[in-house]
């Protein structure tokens, strides 16, 4: 919603500066600096327009709206210096020294803003993706926990062999209080550990305590060292 609204506000905005360079300046006194204003102008209200619809579809998650932001607050600084670039290119319009020098003045200004507001930007969205990417593995993590403590505790209540639950018991333990892991090692270790559920489980409706026993300890070995990463 807040980016729909800033599309809003960026046009509306837009729409004023083009009846004020149509309307306010006179055709004669359009000198280079009022022009380079009014396109460059035009050039950022594309690309931040552009950038927010981009930004959109990655979600609605408050670090993606730190871009939004970013490139709302780019849009309103360039429009109100070319703004002020417009009025003063007008104004000394018959001065082709001072048009001259607020050319490049205000040239020099907006590739500055460009580069401050590119690097700003880029460092937003490289920071934006690492948060997504932790997102994600504490998604896993949480799925890793959750998932495999419950199919323990099925199997627990499954098991009338006392050594045999024991283990399970021990392993939902280990499971159970795993803290966050985020590395890829830890993630070798979830999927051994998943694909060995799946051993684990069988035995135990196989009833074969002994098998159940050695496969629970293994898993509990391997549990551990996914834990002390």
């Amino acid at each position: 919603m807040k980016k729909k609204i800033s599309l809003i506000l960026m046009t509306i905005a837009f729409i004023i500066l083009n009846v004020l360079f149509f309307l306010w300046t006179p055709s004669d006194s359009r000198t280079t600096v009022v022009w380079l204003s009014y396109g460059f102008s035009l050039f950022v209200y594309v690309a931040m327009c552009g950038g927010i619809i981009y930004n959109s579809g990655l979600g609605d998650e408050p670090y993606h709206m730190i871009v939004t932001s970013l490139l709302t607050q780019y849009f309103g600084l360039q429009l109100l210096t070319a703004i002020v670039a417009i009025a003063l290119g007008c104004w000394f319009s018959k001065l082709s020294f001072v048009t001259t020098l607020l050319t490049i003045i205000f040239l020099t200004l907006y590739l500055l803003g460009v580069i401050f507001y590119a690097v700003r930007i880029y460092t937003q969205i490289t920071a934006n993706r690492s948060t997504a990417k932790s997102l994600q593995m504490q998604q896993v993590q949480h799925e890793y926990v959750h998932n495999n403590s419950v199919q323990i505790e099925s199997l627990v209540s499954l098991t009338d062999d006392d050594n045999a639950k024991k283990e399970l018991m021990c392993l939902y333990d280990i499971v159970h209080n795993s803290p966050n892991q985020v590395s890829p090692t830890g993630h070798t270790y979830e999927q051994t550990i998943e694909s060995q559920m799946q051993v684990l489980s069988q035995m135990v409706a196989a009833r074969n305590w002994e098998n159940v026993v050695k496969i629970a300890r293994t898993l509990q070995a391997t549990a551990n060292m996914r834990n002390k990463i």
